[in-house]
């Protein structure tokens, strides 16, 4: 019984830390003054992580409730809502990395992009004044 308060506890905590370290980013995310589009998907990211997080927590208060419920009948009912949450949880993170997936497969493609168009001018460049060697 005593490692069920323990185990709750943990969850609670780690929610709590979760969500102060999510609370931290999202504040230093503001003050960069980041582009509008990097902003909305920080702000997502943001609301996401601190739903998941929470939801840490009310796991954790659950397992606590769940020792004090004797129906068995609520006691299936209140582990069908932890593992819905824990679903919730899990779909949550799929969208959080599908997300990530995508900005950061945008922010590669334009620096691709970008660097091409450099070797280009440097290739021209290099034609143009005789591949760096001097004219002398």
């Amino acid at each position: 019984m005593w490692t069920h308060f323990v185990f709750a506890t943990f969850l609670v905590c780690v929610s709590a830390l979760l969500m102060w370290v999510h609370q931290r980013a999202w504040r230093t995310y503001q003050s960069e003054g980041l582009d509008e589009t990097v902003l909305d998907f920080r702000r997502r990211q943001y609301r996401r992580r601190m739903q998941s997080s929470a939801m840490i927590a009310v796991v954790g208060v659950l397992v606590v409730v769940s020792l004090a419920i004797v129906d068995a009948i609520i006691t299936a009912a209140l582990w069908l809502a932890v593992l819905g949450l824990v679903i919730w949880m899990l779909l949550l993170a799929f969208a959080d990395m599908v997300s990530s997936y995508f900005h950061y497969s945008q922010i590669r493609a334009r620096y691709v992009a970008e660097h091409a168009e450099l070797q280009t001018r440097l290739e021209c460049i290099r034609q143009r004044d005789g591949n760096g060697q001097s004219s002398e």
